[in-house]
Parts: C-alpha cells; sequence; structure tokens
C-alpha cells in the first residue's frame, strides 16, 4: 500500500473555503467583545456617577429655601441657608458650585465626568415647597446612530420650615 504525502485539493479547497466562512460567522462575537462591551462598562459607570450627582442635588433640594432656575433656563440655583448652590454642565463635566455670598466667588465643591449627559432642569410650579424635576440620560453613538441609554426622571421637594424629616 502506498503512503500519501500531501492533501488531496478538496481538502485545501474545503479548508480555504470553510476558514473565511467560520471567520465571518464569528465577526459578530468579536465585535460584541471589542466594541459593545466595553462601550456598555463606560455607560455603567457614567450613570453610577450621574446617580452620585442627582443624591447631591436631593439632598441640596431637600435643605432648601428656595429654588430657581439660572438666567439661561438651564441649570438650577438652590438657596440653602445664606449660601447658594448651581450645579453648571461645560464639556462633559458637571460641576457643583456653592458660594457663601451671592457677589462671592463660587467654589468648586464637586464634579463629575459626565461626557455623555444630557439633562433637564424643570421648576415645578404650584408645589407648596420648592420642588425641582430632573430628567437624565446617558447619550452613545452606536453605529451612527445616537441612543439614550439609562433615562431617568427625578423630582425632588424641598422640606418646608417645620416639617419632620422622614427617613
Amino acid at each position: 500500500m502506498r503512503t500519501r504525502h500531501g492533501y488531496l485539493l478538496v481538502e485545501t479547497l474545503t479548508v480555504v473555503i470553510a476558514t473565511p466562512a467560520l471567520f465571518l460567522a464569528t465577526a459578530g462575537i468579536y465585535v460584541i467583545f471589542t466594541q459593545d462591551v466595553p462601550r456598555s462598562i463606560r455607560a455603567v459607570q457614567e450613570d453610577t456617577a450621574c446617580l452620585d450627582m442627582i443624591a447631591h442635588v436631593r439632598d441640596d433640594v431637600a435643605a432648601a429655601r428656595s429654588v430657581k432656575l439660572g438666567a439661561d433656563g438651564h441649570f438650577p440655583i438652590i438657596h440653602i441657608g445664606d449660601s447658594v448652590v448651581s450645579y453648571e454642565l461645560a464639556d462633559g463635566l458637571m460641576r457643583r458650585l456653592a458660594r457663601t455670598a451671592v457677589e462671592g466667588e463660587p467654589v468648586v465643591t464637586g464634579s463629575w465626568r459626565l461626557p455623555g449627559l444630557a439633562v433637564r432642569w424643570r421648576r415645578l410650579p404650584g408645589a407648596k415647597a420648592p420642588a425641582l424635576a430632573v430628567s437624565t440620560s446617558i447619550r452613545q453613538k452606536t453605529q451612527g446612530h445616537v441612543q439614550d441609554k439609562f433615562v431617568n426622571s427625578h423630582v425632588f421637594f424641598a422640606r418646608t420650615p417645620g416639617q419632620a424629616v422622614v427617613e
């Protein structure tokens, strides 16, 4: 019996055709692991930072004696005792600014890196206590389409003087 010293043409062509077909079939998994998973991790981290910022807003509004929106209507101005707290978003950085006097220089007392944050502030009229509504979402560009992830809405009410804190 004669021994073989190579591959048949059919065997070689099968491997040449099957290998690219296998790569095409697994390309979707490759995209998931190289693009979608890291993008999702960044979105979750950004949402966590956003929720931390929202917790600060909640605490500020709870202690507020008045809440109003700035001249541009985009960011809140919260009066707490004799100090004023405001929030501003610029270049993907949300900053919490506090000043003790109206004319005083603002001091950054908190900052959060939120490059994809879309935020909408609204003051709720007609409430007995000052109220602030905040709508947030994390915007991501995926394959040329902008998607809003982690869409949330929050409503915070300031305590009126003499009101008990319920926890």
